[in-house]
């Protein structure tokens, strides 16, 4: 009883479309569609942010945020999540669409001199997914930015709702299916009831 499509993020591909549906926090669509039956509209600064089962940080871009918010279609950054301690750096979550094996083999390959080690650091009391080992301290901010540039601790993620409503296929904004869900769930409810009161009254 909640708009299910904005929590449960996918993707697919069918003949001429795709559909690209970022996941968003529970809570937040919850709070989203109580501001929506409370007053009635949907305001720009009522955006919700992204929040991708693999973790990672978003690079705040409120252009994007609107766009998706409004025609269901965006690009965010998405980078991954990171602790530095002296020269070491501790990958703890990692963006979307993006591997640990697949990050380890560009790191390896990288040919970043200022690296001396990437590895699997997963486990049950691990306190990363990977560790990165740097020659020393002074390089470790230049390290990350080089990952960062190079698209290996960051990703591009595009979306691009695509959905079906009643068989018809459209692309809505994150409001747009916050909406279109608060008038079909009124529907059931009031059909529910209808039946419930015709019922009592027999």
């Amino acid at each position: 009883i909640y708009p299910v499509v904005l929590v449960n993020g996918t993707s697919g591909i069918g003949v001429s479309v795709a559909s690209r549906i970022p996941s968003f926090n529970f809570g937040d669509v919850i709070e989203l569609t109580v501001k929506y039956l409370r007053n009635g509209k949907l305001d720009i600064e009522d955006m919700i942010v992204p929040d991708f089962p693999t973790g990672g940080v978003i690079v705040r871009d409120d252009k994007e945020l609107a766009k998706i918010m409004l025609t269901g279609k965006g690009k965010l950054r998405v980078r991954a999540k990171v602790e530095v301690e002296g020269k070491i750096i501790y990958v703890k979550e990692i963006p979307a669409d993006k591997r640990v094996e697949s990050i380890i083999s560009a790191v390896n390959e990288g040919g970043i001199k200022e690296i001396t080690s990437c590895v699997n650091s997963e486990g049950i009391n691990s306190k990363a997914l990977v560790t990165i080992e740097c020659r020393s301290k002074k390089v470790v901010e230049y390290v990350l930015m080089e990952l960062y540039r190079r698209n290996i601790l960051q990703n591009v993620y595009s979306s691009n709702i695509f959905v079906t409503d009643d068989g018809v296929p459209f692309m809505p904004g994150v409001y747009d299916i916050v909406k279109r869900w608060v008038t079909w769930r009124i529907g059931v409810v009031v059909k529910k009831f209808t039946k419930h009161l015709a019922d009592l009254k027999e």
